[in-house]
């Protein structure tokens, strides 16, 4: 899903979905081509990773931050996106003409309504358990490059893009669909099956 397919399948002149399903059937006929098996082909334009999606995507709009606050809010977002990247730009992030360093091209101005997660929330909890070693990061440098990123505190996260229409939509906002790189952070639940919550 994400703009950057829609775009592709608008050059082709295909829809999104019949674009998608080219571009995996490629894949699936050089896997039998090398010999390469699999117990299972999994896309994140099935069904059931579409399902696993809106039921995370529920559990989290009921929840309560460390903090108390909710774990998805809506608000507005601006900054620069890479349509090749699908994703948020940092003036730091762009080469010395303003460009994309991966892409060359010119990151586009975007300001839109869109839901987050409140991450910032949970900084200090990640912290203490890394302190503490409930979540043991290894080698120490590592772990040292973790925390300097916690004691600079977390941004919330922008789950979800108003100006992308292939996609899997938000369940309470139809105007809304899941932003790519979220909804793919959701196909490791859904790879496993995911029903038991």
């Amino acid at each position: 899903h994400g703009a950057k397919i829609a775009q592709e399948a608008c050059k082709e002149k295909k829809e999104p979905q019949e674009f998608a399903d080219e571009v995996s059937a490629t894949f699936q006929v050089a896997w039998d081509n090398l010999s390469i098996s699999n117990n299972d082909f999994i896309r994140t334009t099935q069904k059931r990773h579409e399902n696993i999606v809106l039921e995370i995507l529920l559990k989290l709009k009921e929840a309560k931050t460390p903090k108390g606050n909710d774990v998805i809010y809506e608000g507005d977002y601006e900054g620069l996106y890479c349509v090749g990247c699908e994703s948020y730009k940092k003036e730091t992030d762009l080469d010395e003409n303003g460009l994309c360093p991966d892409h060359l091209k010119k990151p586009e101005l975007l300001k839109e309504k869109n839901w987050f997660f409140k991450l910032s929330d949970y900084t200090e909890v990640l912290k203490k358990f890394i302190e503490e070693g409930k979540y043991d990061i290894k080698p120490q440098a590592r772990k040292n490059e973790i925390l300097g990123i916690l004691n600079q505190g977390l941004e919330d996260l922008a789950i979800s893009r108003q100006s992308v229409e292939w996609g899997i939509s938000i369940p309470w906002d139809k105007d809304q669909t899941t932003y790519v790189w979220v909804e793919a952070l959701m196909n490791y639940v859904s790879a496993l099956g995911g029903e038991k919550g």
